[in-house]
């Protein structure tokens, strides 16, 4: 037959895929997430439940980055999320949070317009990665007063900007003050009765020192906290020198100091910034003052208390022969009686609320110097 000298062909050979990543390399699995849009931002839900150590985080490049421990699609245990975005997002003004099914991450677009054609970037792809039909809107169907997906309408307050709250999670050397347990207090506390306008003036000036100076306390521990782990990094290097034979030199006095105070940083920055919020706290423009015109009771009275226990302490004293006011020892405890009076009688007119007290111990102070 003519076609007997024609050799069969072999098969086209089989190029082997490579298979989808389920886990991060050499960590924790990647879980399932969703995403849908609108033409302002992006939410994205990560599902894992009951989440604990939650962190989410922005890079300038567009990486989008979680971490936590949590149930999901395989189980409870860490789970790590590391993916480039289709396009730029403004970090600063992103946020998320968790609730009880998942992690919830509401990303605000670079520019609002056009609906990206994927949440991850050209070329990347994902099996964890899937689309939340039932919160899609078209772009076409959707106007100005469309609202979030279900389970994003929150109060912004429960939010947390990306980036926020993860130092301590992150700080596996446990050297963080806990620079965002609380708000710092950004308002003043107005007196009792009408303030005038140069009361009000000189409150707010107060906080403008106070938030200035919390500001640069704030940046002295942070640097503190980068230098000592600076000093832990050199020394595990100098460390694995030695292991390995290698020249390690002695690390510099400075780095050394801060490694042996490495292990009590944390719990030192803490109490520092604990003993700075009392100090600032104590201010007037954080107290709420009695009126003018109690104060100024409050001083009149309080000066006639101390000056009715004066002379009584000098009549007592006259009795046994001993001057009241001679004598250091003597002096200061005559002091300490008119002290007493006055506060008493300035309790009298200004009471125990608020800043009161305060102030009582200011009008009682004054009254005392009668010694």
């Amino acid at each position: 037959s003519r076609w007997s000298s024609f050799a069969p062909m072999a098969p086209p050979p089989v190029i082997p895929r490579p298979a989808p990543a389920v886990s991060a390399p050499d960590g924790p699995p990647i879980p399932e997430f969703m995403w849908c849009q609108r033409s302002d931002r992006v939410y994205v839900t990560i599902k894992v439940a009951d989440c604990s150590g939650a962190r989410v985080d922005v890079s300038a490049d567009g990486c989008l980055t979680f971490e936590g421990y949590g149930h999901g699609a395989r189980g409870t245990r860490a789970y790590s999320l590391s993916v480039r975005l289709a396009s730029s997002v403004r970090a600063a003004q992103s946020r998320w949070f968790v609730c009880g099914p998942s992690v919830r991450v509401r990303l605000e677009k670079g520019e609002p317009g056009p609906y990206w054609p994927a949440l991850l970037a050209k070329g990347d792809k994902l099996l964890q990665c899937k689309v939340d039909w039932q919160s899609w809107i078209d772009e076409d169907e959707e106007s100005e007063v469309s609202s979030a997906p279900n389970g994003f309408e929150v109060n912004e307050m429960q939010m947390q900007m990306v980036g926020e709250s993860l130092e301590f999670y992150r700080d596996q050397e446990r050297l963080s003050s806990s620079e965002e347990e609380g708000e710092e207090t950004d308002s003043i506390m107005m007196d009792q009765g009408l303030n005038s306008m140069d009361q009000l003036t000189a409150k707010f000036k107060a906080l403008e020192v106070e938030k200035a100076a919390r500001a640069r306390s704030k940046e002295e521990r942070r640097q503190l906290r980068q230098r000592t782990l600076d000093a832990l990094s050199a020394e595990a290097q100098r460390q694995r020198h030695i292991r390995y034979g290698r020249p390690a030199p002695p690390l510099p006095a400075d780095a050394a100091a801060l490694l042996s105070g490495a292990p009590t940083l944390r719990a030192r920055l803490k109490a520092q910034k604990a003993a700075e919020g009392r100090y600032w706290m104590s201010k007037p423009h954080h107290q709420m003052r009695p009126k003018d015109e109690d104060v100024s009771k409050a001083h009149q009275a309080a000066k006639a208390a101390a000056e009715a226990a004066l002379e009584e302490r000098i009549r007592e004293m006259a009795q046994v022969g001993i001057d009241a006011l001679s004598g250091a020892e003597i002096r200061t405890r005559t002091r300490h009686i008119l002290r007493e009076a006055a506060l008493e009688a300035a309790y009298i007119e200004i009471g125990y609320k608020d800043a009161a007290p305060v102030v009582a111990h200011e009008v009682a102070a004054a009254g005392a110097r009668l010694v």
